[in-house]
């Protein structure tokens, strides 16, 4: 992931790595030391990381594994400045307010990945479940071979800038 700053971090089955300022690559000062499976740079420059171990939040040298939140598949952000995280059997929203980190339990999927629209529809990408798009918490859409999916287990998902879902 990357940042507006040029910071520049990578996940990998060792933990987050940084680019330091001298140019090379090494270990980050704070996160997780397990695989990470997912960073998300987020409008206040705070790294969102996805790991083994849970949700980081790092802010700047503070980094914190928030509570409740199991290994984590996938991270969107959502408008408004929340970021949407799947997690083993579930997908949570987490929201920062007042800077405390909030989580929430939205759904019971077992998403794999994560795209949000700019409208605030949230794409689900499930590990042998398809793809569904939610509009409100009580109202999902899924979408499996029969509606041309051609592989049921989708593993990464992304946004184009025209609306499109790519996975």
């Amino acid at each position: 992931a990357e940042g507006s700053n040029g910071k520049l971090w990578l996940g990998t089955d060792r933990g987050l790595l940084e680019r330091k300022a001298s140019g090379g690559v090494g270990p980050a000062k704070n996160g997780p030391t397990s695989e990470v499976t997912s960073l998300l740079v987020d409008a206040a420059e705070r790294l969102w990381v996805g790991s083994e171990e849970g949700l980081w939040l790092v802010d700047g040298d503070r980094a914190q594994l928030l509570p409740d939140t199991p290994s984590v598949r996938g991270l969107a952000l959502a408008p408004g400045g929340d970021v949407w995280v799947a997690a083993r059997r579930k997908v949570l929203r987490v929201t920062l307010g007042g800077g405390t980190p909030v989580v929430a339990v939205e759904r019971g999927y077992v998403g794999t990945a994560l795209a949000a629209s700019p409208e605030g529809a949230l794409w689900v990408g499930r590990e042998m479940g398809g793809l569904f798009r939610v509009e409100r918490l009580e109202d999902d859409v899924g979408f499996v071979a029969a509606d041309g999916i051609p592989d049921l287990s989708i593993v990464a998902l992304t946004m184009d800038a025209n609306g499109g879902v790519w996975g």
